[in-house]
């Protein structure tokens, strides 16, 4: 069978069951797509890549006196700095906050920074205690390495809560820059 001939049988047979029409230039078909969003409870986290991810301050300040502050002294980490946190208003989140650097899961300690010719290059480091609070009132101390949970507000903004606090001392720390540094974990 020549080639024109099978593909004139082929064309009216497709033409036949209506896979092909011929006869109308002017076909139309139309179907539909169907377009999904799912908006699960979540969050957004945007920060400087190359950066480390600094999430705030802790900052006491300049005491020359330990000892004789009363109360202690107090300070919290104002929110996040270099990071920017935003989620669905009411999701649920956690947040755990570690030992620091010089603490472990009962207590956090600042240790003075060593200098090579000053009162704090000693063998053994200056420790001073400090607690971490979830609260502003400094009621309620957030245990080492323990997420504690939240709720995002109407807002969408993430805040950390981080309130701080060193008692008073018995006796005056040496001269010196005292430092540690906390891990945050958050989780959603």
């Amino acid at each position: 069978m020549p080639r024109t001939r099978l593909l004139t049988l082929v064309i009216s047979m497709l033409s036949s069951l209506g896979w092909i029409s011929l006869a109308d230039a002017d076909a139309m078909v139309m179907g539909s797509v169907d377009v999904k969003l799912d908006v699960p409870r979540g969050c957004t986290i945007a920060f400087e890549p190359h950066q480390r991810m600094q999430w705030g301050v802790i900052d006491f300040g300049q005491h020359p006196r330990l000892d004789r502050q009363g109360q202690g002294i107090d300070a919290e980490a104002p929110g996040f700095e270099a990071l920017s946190v935003v989620c669905n208003p009411g999701t649920e989140y956690q947040l755990g906050v570690d030992g620091g650097l010089h603490g472990n899961a009962s207590s956090r300690h600042l240790v003075a920074r060593g200098d090579d010719d000053g009162p704090s290059a000693r063998c053994e480091p200056v420790r001073l205690p400090y607690q971490v609070f979830l609260d502003a009132a400094r009621r309620h101390p957030w245990p080492a390495d323990e997420l504690v949970g939240f709720t995002v507000p109407g807002d969408g903004r993430l805040r950390i809560p981080l309130y701080a606090r060193i008692g008073p001392l018995d006796a005056v720390p040496p001269v010196g820059f005292y430092t540690d540094e906390l891990t945050l974990t958050l989780r959603w």
